[in-house]
């Protein structure tokens, strides 16, 4: 899950298409508050890669942890 601007950014960047449509992408999807709340884990990727991977890791971990009790 990320704020909406760097969701924009990340989908003009990745796609090569108008901040129109990329606008219009987005707002056909579940805003990402919506989706955090349905999900069962949420990975902030607002922030640097490595961010983003430690807490892969970490989730990972616990899950290993909760599997091997």
């Amino acid at each position: 899950v990320c704020p909406p601007d760097v969701q924009l950014r990340r989908v003009l960047e990745r796609d090569r298409m108008t901040e129109e449509e990329a606008r219009q992408r987005i707002a056909a999807q579940l805003p990402a508050e919506e989706k955090a709340a349905r999900g069962d884990f949420v990975i902030l990727t607002e922030g640097s890669k490595l961010d983003t991977d430690r807490q892969v890791d970490e989730l990972i971990a616990k899950l290993h942890d909760s599997l091997t009790r």
